[in-house]
């Protein structure tokens, strides 16, 4: 079945509000074990999902709706914050007062960014893109993700496979 492109979105931001929430009722130490869990599903998912806007979304805006180069430049801005704190959620022991800093500050960047991507992107889409050229988005966003999924998995692969030592020793890097 092909899905609409806003379609698409719309689940993905779903599920990385859900992400979030669980997030929020993991955060003391007694679960910093499920707050990683969580944070290992939810990391990846936003990388993905900022990349596949500004590779499939953004051109189709600048191309469409012009109006909207201003809201395509902040929105790059925000993946860059989005980035920037994951990468400082990545370097603070998980459940630390430090790391829900951050993840907090990651929560508020990232749901102020989708509420308006639900309020201004994703109307002007739909207004400027045909149902079938929303289609065809929508099987470029699902390629494009399911890529940087399978690249993902295969990079975790390639890492605990890369330092298994000649003796027969293995490390775990995760």
């Amino acid at each position: 079945m092909m899905c609409d492109l806003a379609e698409l979105i719309l689940a993905e931001h779903r599920t990385i509000r859900a992400c979030f929430s669980t997030l929020s009722q993991q955060g003391t130490d007694l679960r910093a074990a499920a707050a990683a869990v969580t944070w290992r599903s939810l990391a990846p998912l936003l990388d993905r999902h900022t990349q596949a806007e500004e590779e499939i979304i953004h051109p189709v805006l600048w191309a469409l709706a012009p109006e909207l180069s201003t809201a395509v430049l902040d929105a790059i801005a925000d993946h860059g914050d989005i980035r920037e704190t994951a990468s400082e959620i990545d370097l603070q022991p998980t459940g630390s007062p430090a790391w829900r800093r951050a993840v907090t500050g990651l929560q508020r960047i990232t749901l102020g960014h989708l509420t308006w991507e639900e309020e201004v992107v994703l109307p002007a889409l739909c207004r400027s893109a045909s149902p079938a050229a929303r289609r065809k988005l929508g099987q470029q966003w699902t390629a494009f993700t399911g890529a940087r999924a399978a690249d993902a998995r295969g990079l975790r692969i390639s890492r605990t496979l890369s330092i298994v030592q000649d003796d027969g020793r293995r490390f775990h890097a995760r």
